[in-house]
């Protein structure tokens, strides 16, 4: 103190939420309720609604005591946490996919598809297969996996947290808009709904077993 003023004083970590994080606890707080309001037919829902709260209350913890933070371990979970939480976002949407609609629509689909093309797409091209390009395709497909850590941590490692949140920011955009059209209008997709009719499994060497 000098003449009787402090010079310093503790101040109090300042809530820092961006989009991103609006966007993740917006998601999981609607989940919960739709869980308690839909999805109380899942023996386990207490147990699914009771984490989710969790979740939500540890990012709002993050978010308030770590802020802006950008470095160290701290800085890491805060600037990527919701790129870490994709896979468990993906894996709860199986309890979700029958809460308005009690069965898949893939008929709907295949229907309109044989209205166009006048076959099951799915079905005639497997006449044009080749290994090399069953690998070439499923080696693309594969790359999805791998698109958000290669891109977001060279970013984040190089100090361009702008960059990294607008990549998280537009992927869960994208993620979560996928969640909800897949709740309105459940498919689970031709290798399903055309096992039967498939043959034979598709042939390659790496990626397609992958």
């Amino acid at each position: 103190m000098r003449g009787g003023t402090p010079t310093h004083l503790p101040t109090t970590p300042r809530l820092e939420a961006t989009l991103l994080d609006r966007l993740v606890v917006g998601y999981l707080l609607a989940f919960c309720l739709c869980l308690a309001v839909l999805g109380r037919d899942d023996p386990v829902w207490v147990g699914r609604l009771v984490f989710n709260l969790g979740l939500v209350t540890a990012i709002l913890a993050m978010i308030r005591w770590w802020g802006g933070r950008t470095r160290g371990v701290p800085g890491f979970l805060r600037q990527l946490y919701p790129g870490l939480l994709y896979p468990y976002f993906y894996w709860q949407m199986q309890t979700a996919v029958h809460w308005l609609i009690s069965h898949f629509l893939d008929h709907q689909v295949v229907a309109v598809e044989r209205s166009i093309f006048g076959v099951d797409p799915n079905i005639w091209i497997q006449s044009a297969q080749l290994a090399p390009l069953n690998e070439w395709m499923m080696a693309g497909y594969f790359s999805y996996y791998f698109l958000i850590p290669v891109v977001a941590l060279p970013l984040h490692f190089r100090h361009r947290h702008t960059e990294v949140r607008r990549l998280l920011t537009a992927t869960t955009i994208a993620f979560l808009v996928s969640y909800v059209g897949f709740v309105l209008y459940p498919v689970e997709g031709p290798r399903f709904f055309l096992a039967s009719q498939l043959g034979e499994p598709l042939s390659g060497w790496v990626f397609v077993p992958l």
